[in-house]
């Protein structure tokens, strides 16, 4: 799976699953602990196959990805292995809530007590309940909970950041 940065067929040698320079593909990431959440992921796909002489990342955390061309969809599935266990999603969380908190302290954003108690807990009810995560049993639960402590985390970084 060599596919950054070339025009060469990404999956094998399917001829349907190459991209020009100027395009990029979008992945759902979808497997944890080598099991694919069915449920309570994101909504938004993320363009996980591009050019980087055609694209670029904007914000300290990567966001958003400028792709100057067109963005696609793979016809079959490919499965994203972000994390190989939950304390590396953990550290992983941790990580982006730093820089999270770095850059909402560069933009001179406040921490209010929505923020440091309301915010976490919707962020675990919109995964877990709304968006079915439960249905992935206890992973569903363990993912969703991270994500609600890496809100959590990022607020209490960043409350830190601005009593200095």
């Amino acid at each position: 799976f060599r596919a950054l940065g070339t025009a060469q067929p990404i999956l094998g040698n399917r001829s349907d699953c190459t991209f020009a320079p100027s395009e990029g593909v979008m992945v759902h990431p979808s497997v944890m602990e080598g099991r694919r959440l069915y449920f309570g992921g994101f909504d938004n796909k993320i363009a996980r196959l591009f050019h980087k002489s055609e694209s670029f990342y904007k914000g300290i955390v990567h966001e958003t990805i400028q792709i100057d061309g067109s963005l696609g969809k793979l016809k079959g599935n490919l499965n994203h292995y972000t994390f190989r266990s939950m304390n590396q999603f953990k550290t992983k969380i941790e990580y982006y809530a730093k820089l999270k908190a770095l850059e909402l302290y560069s933009n001179q954003k406040k921490v209010t007590l929505y923020h440091q108690f309301i915010k976490p807990m919707l962020r675990f009810f919109i995964h877990y309940f709304f968006k079915l995560g439960f249905l992935n049993g206890y992973r569903g639960f363990q993912f969703s909970y991270i994500l609600s402590y890496g809100v959590w985390k990022r607020f209490k970084l960043l409350k830190k950041l601005n009593n200095k």
